[in-house]
């Protein structure tokens, strides 16, 4: 398989694992804290992505450095 795949679908995995925690966290201080507020689950969506993101960006560039050429 090569490098490029091997980084991308790990960087895939690790974004898919971080947002699905992220929303877990984000939506729970939400609800805990600001249950009566519609705007805060918009911010926790937009969290959320934002996590996601973070997270690919860094096993993709963590696994590109640790690659074999």
């Amino acid at each position: 398989m090569p490098n490029a795949l091997k980084i991308f679908l790990w960087s895939l995995f690790a974004g898919v694992i971080g947002g699905y925690v992220g929303m877990r966290v984000c939506f729970w201080i939400v609800v805990r804290w600001f249950p009566n507020e519609p705007m805060a689950g918009v911010l926790a969506g937009v969290f959320t992505l934002a996590i996601g993101v973070a997270s690919a960006v860094t096993a993709g560039v963590l696994m590109g450095k640790n690659a074999k050429a």
